[in-house]
């Protein structure tokens, strides 16, 4: 019977542990925070998440598969690719996408990427799956005839990813809204004059 209410409140103990790790972090997120948060108690935490890495792995990766599926949603819906995209961006950092803690992803990267090797890993594969979504847009732009063909999407893709990475860093910095813009319009510009 106990593990009856863990099946079918699954969404919504995994989204609470995802907010409280991209609010403390992995480190901040100690196992008594954790269950409290869940409304579980460590003996079903152990059964069934086994442990505090395999957890986060599971949060971190169903983020990257909804947050994947958003941008490619975003840029599908809308005439130009190219313009989708900045946009996304830019609603990322000011408008209804910006989270106060930033990007999930991009925050564990940053606190994960020389100290944990096994979840360090995870970040790197999550990393370059936004970096291979990223060039699955540039390539509809290029398709659309808004890119120039002869640009490799996937280096593109990586400067996008970098842009990416920056703005979400700098926003969780505090960062004034000016500089993120500025280097929005800055990467987008470049592309559009290649």
């Amino acid at each position: 019977m106990a593990g009856r209410p863990i099946a079918y409140n699954r969404e919504h103990i995994l989204t609470s542990a995802k907010n409280l790790f991209w609010e403390r972090g992995y480190a901040g997120a100690s196992l008594d925070k954790l269950t409290q948060t869940m409304g579980v108690s460590k003996s079903t935490f152990y059964s069934v998440f086994q442990n505090k890495d395999a957890l986060f792995t599971l949060c971190l990766t169903e983020y990257g598969k909804s947050f994947f599926k958003q941008i490619l949603q975003y840029v599908m819906e809308r005439p130009s690719t190219l313009a989708a995209l900045k946009e996304f961006y830019i609603e990322s950092s000011t408008g209804r996408f910006k989270n106060a803690n930033g990007c999930f992803l991009v925050s564990a990267a940053n606190e994960l990427g020389s100290t944990h090797p096994t979840l360090s890993a995870l970040t790197h594969e999550m990393l370059k799956l936004t970096q291979s979504t990223l060039k699955t847009a540039l390539e509809l732009a290029v398709r659309k005839g808004e890119l120039p063909n002869y640009l490799n999407c996937e280096k593109i893709a990586l400067k996008l990813l970098n842009t990416w990475c920056g703005i979400q860093t700098i926003n969780r910095c505090g960062f004034p809204q000016g500089d993120t813009h500025y280097l929005i319009e800055g990467t987008f510009n470049s592309l559009e004059h290649s």
